[in-house]
């Protein structure tokens, strides 16, 4: 099941240059908020010499663009957060309020609905019954 848990998260390197370390990657090509890279062509940086040669030629007049791919922090084999799956990063982040919220209204809801159902059709029947949707609902 996923989490809403934050994580860690960075603008993703270029699958050429996975080799450089996270740390030094997001020190040399990201803004403080690491929603914004430095805007360059990375597919013409070849490795971290080229990349590090480039920061110094442009200087204080570099340009940072938006993010359009992200990296999240891997600690302890934890599973994937619905953060780090539906990446709610930066822009998207307002949408982790409305998945929490759908899901309190979902509890609320079904909290109600569970008392009227139950004297209607019996407590044994709607504990099963709720206890196969949610399996159902996990397992997707």
């Amino acid at each position: 099941m996923l989490k809403t848990a934050d994580k860690d998260f960075w603008c993703a390197r270029p699958q050429h240059l996975r080799d450089i370390d996270v740390g030094l990657w997001r020190n040399l090509t990201q803004s403080k908020d690491a929603c914004s890279i430095l805007d360059i062509d990375y597919s013409a940086i070849e490795n971290l010499n080229n990349l590090l040669d480039y920061i110094k030629s442009v200087g204080l007049s570099a340009n940072y663009t938006e993010c359009l791919e992200f990296e999240f922090s891997k600690e302890n084999g934890e599973t994937k957060t619905l953060v780090e799956e539906f990446g709610l990063v930066c822009k998207h982040r307002e949408l982790l309020s409305v998945v929490e919220m759908c899901f309190l209204a979902g509890a609320a809801i079904g909290s109600v609905l569970s008392g009227y159902i139950s004297d209607r059709y019996g407590r044994k029947h709607t504990l099963l019954s709720f206890a196969f949707v949610q399996t159902v609902f996990v397992i997707m």
